[in-house]
C-alpha cells in the first residue's frame, strides 16, 4: 500500500512538471520602446488583463544601457531584442530554456525584418495578420516548431495563394448570379414588349383566376338554387304525411 501511495504522488509531480515543459513561452510581443503595445499572441489560456499587466510591468525593468537580453520577475521572464524604434518581447516561465528562447527570439525578429519593411508601428499594424499567423508556425502550443525562416514565409505564401484562389472563387460565383440575374431581366422585358398583358394582373372575371374550394362556375356568381327533384321529394313527403293523419282521424 505504501508503495503504491508513493508511485501515485510521483506520477502527480511528473504531470505537473511535464505541463510546465511543453508550455514555456506565454506570449509573443511586438513592443515600441515607450511600452506601447502594438500586437501580442499568447500561446497559453490567458485573460486580457493579465497579459497586459505582464506587458506594461516590462519597461519598468529595463535600464537604460543594459547589455543582457532578459529580465526576470518572480513568476515570468522577458526575454527580449530591440529592433530599431521597436522591441520584439518574448514571455516566458522561469523553466523555459534559455537558450531556445534567444534562438526563437532571433527567427521571430528575422521574420518580423521580411515582413516589414521598413520596421515599424505603421507596417506592423499593416501586417499584423501575417505577424500573428508566422508567431503561430514558429511558437505551437508554448513550445518551438522546428522550422527556419524560409519555410514560414514559404508556407505564409502558400496560405495566401489559397486565400486568394478562394476570394477569386467567390468572386466568380457573385459574377455568375449577377449575370444570370440580368438575363432574366431582359427576358422579362422581352416577353413584355412581345405581349401588352404579360404579368399585369388577372381580373375577377378570368377564366384562370383560382376559385374556392367547393365552388363552381354555376353558383360562383349567386346563391345555390334548388333543383326540381328536390321539390317534387318534398311534396311527396308532405302528402305521405297528410294520408297519415286522415287516417287516424277515422
Amino acid at each position: 500500500a505504501v508503495v503504491v501511495a508513493v508511485v501515485v504522488v510521483v506520477v502527480a509531480v511528473v504531470g505537473v512538471v511535464v505541463v510546465v515543459v511543453e508550455m514555456p513561452i506565454l506570449a509573443a510581443s511586438v513592443c515600441t520602446k515607450g511600452g506601447k503595445v502594438l500586437l501580442s499572441r499568447q500561446f497559453v489560456e490567458m485573460k486580457r488583463s493579465r497579459i497586459e499587466s505582464l506587458l506594461s510591468v516590462f519597461p519598468k525593468l529595463v535600464t537604460v544601457g543594459q547589455q543582457h537580453t532578459y529580465v526576470e520577475t518572480e513568476s515570468v521572464r522577458y526575454v527580449y531584442q530591440p529592433l530599431e524604434t521597436l522591441v520584439l518581447l518574448l514571455v516566458t516561465n522561469l523553466s523555459s530554456n534559455i537558450i531556445e528562447d534567444l534562438e526563437t527570439l532571433r527567427l521571430l525578429s528575422g521574420f518580423l525584418r521580411d515582413r516589414c519593411m521598413p520596421l515599424d508601428e505603421r507596417t506592423v499594424a499593416q501586417n499584423a495578420l501575417d505577424i500573428v499567423l508566422g508567431f503561430d508556425e514558429v511558437i505551437s502550443l508554448g513550445y518551438r516548431e522546428n522550422v527556419t525562416l524560409d519555410q514560414v514565409v514559404s508556407i505564409l505564401e502558400a496560405k495566401s495563394q489559397e486565400a486568394e484562389l478562394h476570394e477569386q472563387n467567390e468572386m466568380w460565383q457573385q459574377m455568375k448570379a449577377h449575370g444570370l440575374m440580368m438575363k432574366n431581366a431582359e427576358r422579362i422585358d422581352q416577353l413584355k414588349q412581345e405581349n401588352p398583358h404579360f404579368m399585369t394582373g388577372i381580373s375577377s372575371s378570368d377564366p384562370r383566376r383560382p376559385r374556392a374550394s367547393g365552388s363552381s362556375p354555376a353558383n360562383a356568381s349567386g346563391p345555390t338554387r334548388t333543383s326540381a327533384t328536390g321539390i317534387s321529394r318534398k311534396a311527396t313527403r308532405r302528402d305521405h304525411l297528410c294520408q297519415l293523419r286522415s287516417r287516424e282521424a277515422q
